[in-house]
């Protein structure tokens, strides 16, 4: 899970406040900011059974970057998927 600024995402994000009361989710599990992932700094999955997935609190230039970042390093590993289920 990346977020665009995890202090947003911790105080305002209500799908992830909700998912975290109700047990599904836990904050710890934002790996990094946006920021990260963009620069290269960030992990991405560490399995196939792992899917990455962004968290944007309005920032609608962050979530482009993700985005663009999201799917260079797809296609770099030889594994974009479009697949939507």
């Amino acid at each position: 899970m990346f977020v665009d600024a995890p202090t947003t995402a911790r105080a305002e994000k209500g799908e992830l406040l909700i998912a975290e009361r109700e047990g599904a989710f836990d904050v710890g599990d934002v790996r990094a900011e946006l920021g990260a992932v963009v620069a290269g700094g960030a992990g991405w999955r560490r399995g196939p059974d792992e899917r990455t997935l962004y968290a944007s609190c309005g920032s609608a230039i962050e979530a482009f970057g993700a985005a663009v970042a999201a799917l260079s390093h797809a296609f770099q590993r030889g594994s974009a998927d479009f697949t939507f289920s």
